[in-house]
């Protein structure tokens, strides 16, 4: 039978154990969207089918271009609003994303959405309703 000295290790383990889950839920990375990501379905006019999104284990977001059909117009808007941006992310199991825009003059932007994952496909939403569907590449 163990005495009460037994009990105190395992209590603390399970406390360490505990911490560590905390701690990693709190850094805001759910690992399964870790990679890139072809937009495939848009309801967004600022983003086009083809467009790729890399979500880094950095928790930075880089959004480029990619194949996507965009007239020279598109491409100047889309360098104007993202190409003087750094973007990170937060991201947790319960499919609350937030998107954090670095602006040059030292602004930041949060765009809170949320998202589902499918195997190899990503649905996010955002607060207005605005979808975006992913695939893998």
């Amino acid at each position: 039978m163990p005495t009460g000295d037994g009990i105190r290790p395992a209590r603390a383990l399970f406390a360490a154990l505990a911490l560590v889950a905390l701690l990693v839920s709190a850094c805001g990375v759910n690992r399964e969207l870790v990679g890139s990501w072809k937009l495939v379905e848009t309801g967004d006019t600022v983003f086009a089918a083809g467009m790729f999104f890399e979500f880094r284990e950095d928790r930075s977001l880089l959004i480029s271009p990619g194949a996507a059909a965009l007239s020279e117009e598109e491409r100047e808007a889309y360098q104007a609003s993202y190409g003087e941006s750094d973007i990170t992310y937060t991201a947790s199991p319960d499919g609350s994303l937030n998107l954090i825009l670095h602006k040059g003059d030292g602004r930041r932007v949060t765009v809170r959405m949320t998202y589902e994952l499918l195997e190899d496909l990503l649905e996010i939403q955002d607060e207005e309703g605005v979808t975006l569907v992913f695939r893998r590449p």
